[in-house]
């Protein structure tokens, strides 16, 4: 389990401004995805949220930073409370930033990336998720999923034939059949669409097993001539960028440990669950459909 509860650094600097003395904020990340981007030039806000702010970097590669405790993407930089708060206060949507290899600066703060590099690869295993085990889980979520109802509700009745299509097409892919998900991606509400959010919990189950990790490693998983970033959000294409690579957030990935070992301690669930208006449920509903792929692949 990661913790991040050092202290950041916090320091300031005066720096002269022709006939006026302005005080520099210099300020200090927890922690950061060893993938998230690594570049000098500026950056555009392209979301302010409660608990994470998104920029965009000229290369359109994402950097989101996050507030502490409430997880680390891939993309992340993670922020403690108050220098999270001290960020958003001076930026605002379209607004540009300064970005200096490990450095970010805007309106006389500089938030300079520290603390530990952090490698989000998911962990894999001998034992694959048990798609019965999972069933049973949902059974007792009531959480709505972006485009087919309550968790609950999908866990109690015979799957639907659009979900089956998915759980088909996926065991296909983990066999080394290419595959163009173009028509599944994008699709339903939010910054990170719910069709979006099940392929990333899909991708997780799959590479949470060794032999289905190593076969996704083998060839690319999106083969559409149509890039991410044109078929869905900004956000969303970054995250199934890093998730068919196999790199996942904090959140996912514990949720996805705690399902494999059978805890009975469903906590690291309940904070996927509680991300977004309908994204953890769309990606906890993702990972029963991969586990579900991979056990039909384990039969071939």
């Amino acid at each position: 389990m990661m913790s991040f509860e050092s202290t950041p650094a916090t320091n300031s600097r005066v720096v002269p401004q022709g006939d006026i003395t302005m005080t520099a904020l210099s300020l200090s990340t927890l922690a950061y995805s060893s993938n998230a981007p690594h570049t000098s030039g500026t950056a555009t806000c392209i979301g302010i949220y409660s608990k994470a702010i998104n920029l965009l970097t000229e290369k359109g590669e994402l950097l989101t930073l996050h507030e502490h405790p409430h997880g680390l993407s891939p993309a992340g930089w993670l922020l403690q409370e108050e220098v999270f708060h001290a960020v958003s206060h001076r930026i605002t949507p379209q607004s540009r930033v300064c970005l200096s290899k490990g450095e970010l600066r805007i309106g006389g703060l500089c938030l300079r990336r520290a603390g530990r590099r952090v490698s989000l690869n998911m962990w894999s295993g001998s034992h694959p998720l048990r798609a019965e085990s999972l069933r049973q889980t949902l059974c007792h979520q009531m959480r709505e999923t972006g485009l087919y109802g309550s968790l609950h509700h999908l866990a109690t009745t015979p799957l639907c034939d659009k979900l089956g299509l998915i759980v088909d097409r996926f065991t296909l892919s983990l066999i080394g059949q290419k595959t163009d998900w173009t028509a599944h991606i994008g699709m339903g509400p939010g910054l990170t669409p719910s069709s979006d959010d099940m392929l990333v919990g899909m991708l997780a189950a799959a590479y949470g097993y060794t032999p289905t990790a190593k076969r996704l490693r083998q060839s690319p998983f999106f083969i559409s001539a149509t890039p991410l970033q044109e078929l869905t959000t900004h956000v969303s294409s970054a995250y199934l960028h890093h998730a068919c690579e196999g790199r996942f957030s904090t959140p996912l990935s514990r949720a996805a440990l705690s399902l494999r070992h059978h805890r009975r301690d469903k906590t690291a669930v309940v904070r996927l669950l509680s991300h977004g208006h309908t994204s953890g449920a769309d990606t906890l509903l993702g990972v029963w459909l991969g586990a579900m792929a991979v056990e039909r692949l384990e039969r071939v």
